[in-house]
């Protein structure tokens, strides 16, 4: 029975060959992988900044018409806003310093006792 196994050359300068095209792979890989890296980051920036830009605004709008004037939806694309009711039942924006209560008095609630 023949043999058809194709032998590679392994002598040190085809080793050598292989190596060199293997890190130039490597390098074309890890230098788009960069890319890419620098662009999400670019890309989570703008986010952010058109985050921040979102909640500004919608405070802004629900100062201005009310809460019970703007839409869930609305609502809904808010990250940094809390939202508490009143004493009346009435939805109201969360200042910093409530938020910070709130945390500071619930941080111990999941704990185990």
């Amino acid at each position: 029975m023949r043999n058809n196994v194709i032998k590679f050359e392994c002598s040190p300068a085809a080793l050598r060959r292989r190596l060199n095209d293997l890190q130039r792979v490597l390098n074309d890989r890890n230098e788009r992988i960069d890319a890419l890296l620098d662009q999400v980051h670019e890309e989570s920036m703008q986010g952010c900044n058109s985050q921040n830009l979102y909640d500004d605004l919608l405070k802004e709008y629900i100062e201005s018409v009310g809460i019970d004037n703007v839409r869930i939806e609305d609502l809904s694309y808010s990250t940094n806003l809390e939202f508490r009711t009143d004493s009346d039942g009435n939805l109201k924006i969360m200042t910093e310093e409530e938020i910070e209560a709130f945390i500071g008095e619930h941080s111990g609630d999941n704990e185990d006792e």
